[in-house]
């Protein structure tokens, strides 16, 4: 059984230490790496060994500020609580 992982925590993990996240271009990576500043995604195992080879022009400082600014708890509750309003106004 192959399982693929949309959004792991391990990215924004990552991403609060400073540490560029290289990953295939999947479910929710594009809204979480932003290309060439924080990391890398690709289609192919090609583009990704390509990419650790650029992994040293990412500032760790804009990986660790990327991360307060969209994934705060302040901004993941009114997220939330925005996806709640869109569906009870829908149902």
């Amino acid at each position: 059984m192959e399982v693929e992982e949309s959004f792991g925590l391990v990215i924004i993990e990552a991403g609060i230490v400073g540490t560029p996240v290289i990953a295939f271009n999947r479910g929710a990576i594009p809204e979480v790496i932003e290309h060439g500043r924080t990391g890398f995604y690709g289609n192919t195992i090609d583009e990704l060994v390509g990419f650790t080879e650029r992994a040293g022009e990412i500032n760790p400082a804009d990986c660790r500020e990327h991360i307060k600014m969209h994934f705060n708890n302040d901004r993941m509750v009114e997220s939330y609580l925005e996806l709640y309003r869109k569906v009870s106004a829908t149902h």
